[in-house]
Parts: C-alpha cells; structure tokens; sequence
C-alpha cells in the first residue's frame, strides 16, 4: 500500500468521523425538538422534518455529491420507491409516538436497533444467510438498546 493511500484514508477517515459526529448532534437534536414540540401531533412533526430533511437532501446534498441522476433513476421504480415511502413513514410515525409517549431518552436507544432488524427481517423475508458475527452483533445491538432505554 502506498504513503497516497494510506494518507487518503486517513483524511477519509477523519472526514468520516465529522460526519458521524454531525448525523450524532442532528439526531440527538431532532429527538430533543419533537419531545419539546408537545403541542404538535406526530403526524404534523413528520412533515415538518421530512419536508425540510427532503428539500436539504434534493437542493443541496446530492447535488453536491452528484447524486442526482442516480435519485432520477429511482424515478423508474415507482413501486418500490412507494413501498420504502410508507415503510419509513409508518417508521418515523412510530418512532415519533415513543418520544411523546417514554421521552426521547429512551426512545433513541430503541430506535436505533434498525440496523440489527433490517438484518433479521432479510433473514426472514428475502431467505438472507445470516453469518455467526452477524447474530451475535444485532443480539448485541437490540440488548444494548433494550438496556439501555430500560
């Protein structure tokens, strides 16, 4: 491996770690609003976010890492766009309901269990080989989020 490379990665690295640590302030700050925003209905709070989240995401984001024209050929999926639609509507409408009903507290930790069930769910739906590090990291995951909003 190269010195290039290995600098590369490096300032990857660390860029990737600002955007970690910038995702990790906007979640954290999303959950803390809608728990404040009482008065909104959850329905009301998830347009706000997913309009301003979608207007952010279409006029600056993928622009700027020329995402657009791989957004323009979703267009041709219109089903399966609409299905992902719904599944993160309903998603958000649930998670957005756990803030107002336990706090955001522990709602964040359960919220992020997505990730070990989007790997259960593949398991069960699309047939998906599940490995042994796999199960005992999403295990971890949902025990840790169970834990931890507990």
């Amino acid at each position: 491996m190269s010195r290039a490379h290995v600098r590369t990665g490096c300032t990857d690295f660390w860029l990737g770690i600002l955007c970690a640590l910038c995702s990790t302030a906007g979640w954290a700050a999303e959950g803390l609003l809608v728990q404040k925003a009482a008065s909104l209905d959850n329905d009301i709070a998830l347009l706000l976010r997913q309009s301003v989240s979608g207007a952010v995401f279409w006029i600056l984001v993928l622009p700027l890492f020329g995402g657009l024209p791989v957004a323009l050929s979703m267009a041709q999926s219109p089903w399966l766009v609409a299905a992902a639609s719904l599944a993160g509507t309903a998603s958000y409408l649930c998670y957005y309901l756990a803030i107002h009903r336990i706090g955001a507290a522990r709602a964040m930790p359960l919220n992020i269990t997505y990730c070990a069930w989007a790997v259960v769910l593949a398991w069960v739906f699309q047939g998906t080989t599940v490995s042994g590090p796999e199960a005992v990291f999403c295990a971890g995951v949902i025990l840790g989020g169970v834990l931890s909003a507990w």
